[in-house]
């Protein structure tokens, strides 16, 4: 499917509290928005521009090139892409636990895709000063104890940052090339297929966020208009596809059983004085029907999610022959 250049770096973080700290049940909000307003205050050099629409830096800033992403201007397509998906997903804990002592641990997972591999050392510099800042309703502080390079197939682990040693990060990484995904494909069912939505999953039909169990032609399409977007920006390379080919070839999987509901987590926002809400569908559904054509960007999607606000850990998803 020509995605050659197309790669993923998972990464464990530990956090250590060092004092008590207070998160939502869905942890993924707070971690982005603690970690995203750090990392602009230690690279952004005009802080107090509310926005960088208009920064001579926009296309080149770690900051934008992580969160906030303009196409550049010599774009060869997608130029008029209003939202470029950012290279990291932030995977939070799948628990409810809102309280940590003094001691406990918080773990999650990142996930930076292609290029963004470079900014890892600011990643790390980031959560050292958002642990002094403090994270959650209490702003307790914590201490990043170590960050490690975890492959998700093998489950192989490289220590690549440790708080003994603070100011190194080893530059050891596992990548998992698109290829890797062609592979692990072949363990999947071309016939019938389960999708378990793990976090809340928002997708999109004709202007409209749907909240039943998704025809599988807009899981794809949705996936599809990642997949490329990531591609292109992040990695480096235009995704050769028939889009239209596989697009109509989507149109013919079934829905065979359907198990899911739309999930509401609340926060409450510091920046917006405000109560918010991350909503999107949990649960499982299976398709059936010839499903050959798919299987390794549905992979691939494993890895990267689907559907809006992924870099918050919204619609992550595995799968599960039938």
């Amino acid at each position: 499917m020509s995605l050659e250049h197309f790669w993923v770096n998972r990464y464990r973080l530990t956090l250590t509290a060092r004092e008590p700290i207070v998160l939502p049940v869905y942890k993924g909000t707070t971690l982005r928005g603690g970690f995203a307003f750090t990392f602009r205050r230690l690279v952004c050099y005009q802080l107090e521009v509310p926005n960088c629409d208009d920064c001579l830096l926009r296309f080149t800033c770690p900051y934008t090139r992580l969160f906030d992403t303009f196409p550049p201007p010599n774009a060869e397509v997608l130029s008029n892409l209003k939202d470029v998906p950012s290279p990291l997903v932030i995977e939070p804990p799948q628990d409810n636990r809102r309280q940590y002592s003094p001691g406990d641990e918080l773990i999650f997972h990142l996930v930076l895709i292609g290029n963004a591999q470079t900014f890892l050392p600011y990643l790390a510099l980031a959560f050292q000063e958002l642990g002094r800042r403090g994270l959650g309703k209490k702003h307790g502080r914590f201490t990043l104890t170590e960050i490690e390079a975890v492959h998700p197939y093998t489950n192989q682990k490289e220590l690549i940052y440790s708080q003994e040693r603070p100011s190194v990060i080893r530059p050891i990484s596992l990548p998992v090339p698109f290829a890797e995904c062609e592979v692990q494909a072949n363990h999947l069912s071309a016939d019938t297929l389960t999708f378990h939505f793990l976090t809340p999953t928002r997708l999109r039909e004709e202007g409209h966020t749907i909240q039943e169990p998704p025809d599988f032609h807009v899981i794809w399409r949705a996936l599809m208009r990642r997949v490329s977007s990531l591609a292109y920006f992040h990695c480096g390379q235009k995704w050769e596809a028939d889009y239209r080919a596989l697009a109509e070839a989507s149109r013919q999987i079934q829905c065979v059983e359907k198990d899911m509901h739309w999930k509401v987590y609340h926060r409450f926002s510091t920046r917006q004085e405000r109560n918010i809400s991350i909503s999107g569908l949990v649960g499982t559904v299976t398709y059936a029907g010839d499903l050959s054509p798919f299987l390794p960007v549905l992979r691939l999607g494993e890895l990267v999610h689907v559907g809006k606000a992924t870099v918050l850990g919204n619609g992550r998803y595995y799968l599960r022959n039938s």
